[in-house]
């Protein structure tokens, strides 16, 4: 899968190029204040920006310099479109209170107009804000055939987020209908954003995880390509005052999202101060 995405970045593949390579997000936004001391740092880029695949690592430091201690997870997009590298960071303990924080992404090509890979912030005194974003499903349409990506379906989630630091992922559904380790995209919440995935024709699910500030995730629940059509209101979420039809765990073997991304994260190292 990483051969496929990086051949997918390469120069002759520019006009199919599924993310630019000066996108590059994060949370906590780059000069972000008052951050909760309990905050996990999300940085994603493109994988036309790969410069290293093996050597990816998030470096994370306080004002004095000093590494924090914390588990790194790099995560691939393995949807078509758009191509995503997430470097997620759990610290050990909580982040120093009102301190500076810096995070650099490693193995992923600097350069002249290209924003930075990294991403600076400053913590507050207390936790970070607990919200849980919702999602909506908005399409699920089939795409016929082009020269970049042949037939697929495209698939539209909106995600209702407090645009503090909460997170989804798209995982992929095996032909049970349970939850795969196989991460789709992931994306980073916001008020009322439309992301969108590209899907095999075949599938006609999605299992959806959604994540808080503080890294602590949700139990998953199934989207289906039948949805759009069987319930105009569809939502998933936790929110009650909202509904939210056709939303379901997926019966998914016990324990095994108890560390969901632990299991997902496709490189995995143990830092230490």
């Amino acid at each position: 899968m990483l051969s496929l995405l990086l051949s997918l970045a390469s120069s002759d593949a520019q006009a199919c190029s599924p993310m630019p390579s000066e996108e590059v997000v994060s949370s906590p936004e780059w000069g972000a204040r008052g951050v909760g001391v309990d905050s996990r740092i999300l940085l994603q880029v493109g994988v036309d920006r790969l410069d290293d695949p093996d050597g990816l690592d998030l470096d994370v430091r306080d004002g004095r310099g000093e590494p924090i201690p914390g588990e790194v997870e790099v995560i691939f997009s393995t949807s078509t479109y758009p191509s995503l590298v997430s470097l997620r960071f759990i610290p050990e303990m909580a982040l120093p209170a009102n301190a500076e924080i810096r995070a650099t992404a490693m193995g992923v090509r600097e350069g002249d107009g290209l924003m930075p890979a990294s991403m600076f912030f400053e913590t507050g005194e207390g936790q970070a804000e607990r919200s849980t974003p919702m999602v909506e499903l908005y399409r699920w349409e089939f795409a016929s055939q082009d020269e970049c990506w042949g037939d697929r379906d495209e698939v539209a989630l909106g995600i209702y987020g407090s645009d503090t630091g909460e997170a989804v992922y798209a995982l992929a559904v095996d032909e049970a209908g349970q939850p795969t380790e196989e991460v789709l995209a992931v994306f980073l919440a916001d008020d009322g954003a439309e992301v969108a995935l590209t899907m095999p024709v075949e599938a006609s699910c999605i299992a959806i995880v959604t994540e808080q500030a503080d890294g602590f995730q949700a139990a998953p629940f199934i989207v289906c390509e039948q949805d759009v059509w069987d319930d105009e209101d569809f939502l998933c979420g936790t929110d009650d005052r909202m509904f939210r039809g056709g939303c379901s765990t997926g019966g998914a073997p016990a324990g095994l999202f108890a560390g969901l991304i632990g299991l997902l994260g496709l490189v995995r190292r143990r830092r230490s101060a």
